[in-house]
């Protein structure tokens, strides 16, 4: 089922076109141009194709894990105060740490490599055939671990 994968994982290089459904206007999926990047310890990467069925270290899912991976390693929230800006820069950072704490020596970029279309020829061909949601945002980036949120962590 393609778990810890994203949407952008999955059919960021894509490039699925159609008709969007409330305008009737042609539209693609917004996926990587190839020039997105993520540094960490001064080395900048890339996002790239292909990439490998099985990752070797699981993402970090929890409140923390998110937020150094969508705001930066450097990042802080305070409860009750706005969420920091997201600009996606913590993916690479987020993943040294959970390579870290499973005592594994990884490619840094690893996280960065996303599925090509010949890697996934039914998803996309059915994602081609089909209503693709590619702009979806939750109002508050937050543990994406069903059943594992923690009371008085999110300032309940």
């Amino acid at each position: 089922m393609l778990e810890n994968r994203s949407f952008d994982h999955r059919l960021g290089f894509s490039g699925i076109s159609g008709t969007d459904s409330v305008a009737s206007l042609k539209t693609s999926v917004k996926g990587f141009s190839g020039r997105e990047t993520n540094s960490y310890n001064g080395k900048t990467s890339t996002v790239s194709h292909p990439a490998h069925y099985a990752m070797a270290v699981d993402p970090g899912h929890q409140f923390t894990d998110r937020l150094c991976q969508l705001s930066g390693a450097d990042a802080k929230y305070t409860p009750g105060e706005n969420y920091p800006s997201t600009d996606n820069s913590g993916f690479v950072a987020a993943h040294v740490e959970a390579c870290s704490k499973a005592r594994l020596q990884r490619d840094v970029a690893e996280i960065l490599k996303c599925y090509s279309p010949e890697q996934l020829p039914v998803l996309n061909a059915l994602a081609q055939e089909s209503a693709v949601c590619d702009g979806w945002q939750v109002s508050m980036p937050s543990t994406t671990a069903p059943g594992v949120a923690q009371p008085g962590r999110f300032g309940r």
